[in-house]
């Protein structure tokens, strides 16, 4: 009987270890370089197995590993500003809630806005597919590294930060996209828009994809945004450092870098999306301040598609030519943030109050601001204008400022062409020297 029983005892074991054990083939790592604690949520698609968390918490500067079987497929996300409700026990975050009402998500997916990073492993040739979407809105930074020869892809950039307000989500924690913010079928890639031909980039994606140029910015954004890796693992980085590569080592990137110029360039991508969303609210406050008559037609969201204005191929506002439109109001104290803005024509009108500066428009080369009722000009008015070609200012209310003396010898060195300040309600007083005018280059019209 003793044999017999440890007879079956062994082959018991060897029963139990030649039963198959789950695959593992892959090794995700999450890590949190945020200032803050990220929870992260974890959604496998239908059909395929699930992973031993649907959610967790992440302290600032830990590190989990999440083992991930084969073939498995399905996205992840990064939740913050979590909370339990004392009453209710029940779980919930501000941004990238799962609706759970619990640390684990249990099936649940992300509500919006919210960085997603997708996955599909052992897809098609074998491969592993995966990308960073901001297609639901961008709440964190997040960062997707592959193991080997791989291409790192995500959004360091703080888009946050430059999220103009109409974009912006309650409480300041996420961006959101502008097909939820709208709801039109034209930011949402619907009905008529519903094919790669009918619907592209729109200035708010133009601004996404600007700050983060291998992260899905909207629908159809494929080209750029997919990725294949051939069996590897993957770290997932919230907030990583401003430093890192989004390109394997050794190779130049258009986004960010690791050599010692990577920080200049990091700047210099976020810049180029704060300035096309500082361009959407810059147009926004414009829109107030001159009181923006029904005529004009500036209701869509965009302001690339409003009667008199002219974007770039960048999204970006170039021209503003509002002729004989009887505006009341005044100039927007922002508008010298239109770095891009090349034309400004409002004349005919009925703008009253200061000329506010516009120092720092280098792009201007056009101002006509006559027949108006501007009283003043502030000292800075022209401060770095450098390719100002032709002013006119003539018919305002700006002999309030009781101007003296001579023109400034610096007018010798700059591009204009023309200058035109006659018309003066009260007259001009002093005299006008063109002797050092004449020096450098030819007097002006």
């Amino acid at each position: 009987m003793a044999a017999n029983n440890c007879f079956h005892y062994h082959l018991a074991a060897i029963l139990i270890l030649s039963l198959p054990l789950p695959a593992f083939p892959a090794t995700f790592t999450f890590v949190n370089q945020c200032s803050y604690t990220v929870w992260p949520g974890i959604l496998s698609n239908a059909g395929t197995a699930q992973l031993s968390t649907t959610g967790f918490l992440l302290n600032s500067g830990d590190s989990l590993p999440v083992p991930v079987p084969a073939s498995w497929s399905g996205r992840m996300w990064g939740r913050t500003l979590c909370s339990t409700n004392p009453d209710t026990a029940r779980f919930t975050c501000l941004t990238g809630d799962c609706g759970s009402g619990a640390i684990e998500c249990g099936g649940g997916g992300a509500a919006t806005p919210a960085t997603l990073a997708e996955f599909t492993l052992d897809g098609a040739g074998g491969l592993d597919f995966y990308d960073v979407s901001l297609v639901d809105g961008y709440n964190l930074p997040m960062l997707v590294s592959p193991g080997g020869n791989c291409t790192i892809t995500g959004c360091a950039a703080d888009l946050n930060a430059a999220c103009p307000a109409e974009l912006r989500a309650e409480g300041g924690g996420g961006c959101r996209s502008a097909c939820e913010a709208f709801g039109e079928a034209k930011y949402c890639c619907s009905g008529e828009y519903s094919t790669p031909d009918t619907c592209g980039p729109s200035v708010y994606s133009a601004a996404f994809k600007s700050a983060c140029p291998r992260a899905y910015s909207y629908a159809y954004d494929d080209g750029t945004s997919t990725f294949t890796c051939a069996s590897a693992d993957y770290v997932i980085t919230f907030c990583p450092a401003p430093s890192t590569s989004e390109e394997p080592s050794g190779r130049s990137s258009n986004a960010l870098l690791v050599s010692s110029g990577g920080d200049l360039r990091v700047k210099r991508v976020i810049v180029a999306a704060r300035s096309q969303s500082d361009d959407l609210a810059v147009m926004q406050e414009l829109k107030k301040s001159i009181n923006a008559p029904s005529q004009l037609g500036w209701t869509d969201p965009d302001p690339c598609k409003w009667k008199s204005v002219t974007c770039s191929r960048g999204n970006r506002v170039i021209k503003i030519q509002i002729r004989q439109q009887n505006l009341q109001g005044s100039l927007s104290p922002s508008l010298g943030k239109l770095t891009s803005l090349q034309t400004l024509e409002i004349q005919n009108n009925q703008l009253s109050s200061v000329l506010l500066s516009l120092a720092g428009l280098n792009s201007l080369k056009t101002l006509s601001v006559n027949n108006n009722k501007f009283t003043s000009i502030p000292p800075d008015f022209f401060d770095s204008m450098t390719s100002l070609q032709e002013v006119s200012m003539d018919y305002n209310h700006l002999a309030f400022n009781n101007i003296k003396g001579p023109l400034p010898a610096s007018l010798s060195g700059s591009s204009i062409q023309s200058l035109w300040l006659n018309g003066q309600m009260i007259g001009m007083n002093g005299s006008i020297s063109d002797s050092s005018l004449r020096q450098n280059n030819p007097v002006p019209d």
